[in-house]
């Protein structure tokens, strides 16, 4: 996984294959949502919702996924895809850094279940691995109707080239 010219994630993963008709079995009761037929990305295909805590700072969110947006909808789907759900995760732990040029430099991550189309997804920081003013880790878990949808480790550390990449 790249972040500018920078590898920022390398892995293995896991995937497992049923039957189509197996797939059609279990998950019949979903009618696939049909890809978008928007041209280009919204300026915001991510938005976040907090309610601060006691200390004003934020440790929950609910996502908004931009529905019409042709990266994260680009072919039926009958759940939230999971590029959706990691771009949210990583939303979390770049605003909570507050660093000036937050950028994402690592992800290790868990998918566990699927979120459905028509379900809130909901983020939590479960732990800060430094000071929220510094480079750090973040552990985040993404929920869905209290179900644990994919919980990862992600670290932000501020951008420190002479310009900042196009976004």
């Amino acid at each position: 996984m790249m972040s500018g010219e920078r590898v920022i994630a390398t892995g293995n993963g896991w995937l497992r294959v049923i039957t189509p008709a197996v797939y059609r079995r279990l998950r019949a009761h979903r009618t696939p949502r049909q890809p978008s037929t928007a041209d280009r990305r919204s300026i915001r295909p991510v938005t976040l919702g907090s309610a601060p805590d006691a200390a004003l700072i934020a440790r929950s969110w609910t996502a908004s996924i931009d529905a019409e947006d042709p990266y994260f909808f680009d072919h039926a789907v009958d759940h939230l895809p999971g590029m959706a759900i990691y771009e949210a995760a990583c939303a979390v732990a770049t605003s909570s850094s507050r660093l000036q040029h937050p950028r994402v430099t690592s992800f290790d991550g868990r998918f566990h279940r699927f979120v459905e189309l028509d379900r809130p997804l909901e983020l939590t920081i479960e732990s800060l691995q430094s000071l929220p003013s510094s480079d750090g880790r973040f552990v985040i878990a993404a929920s869905s109707e209290g179900l644990l949808a994919m919980d990862a480790t992600i670290g932000v550390s501020s951008y420190a080239g002479e310009e900042l990449p196009a976004s």
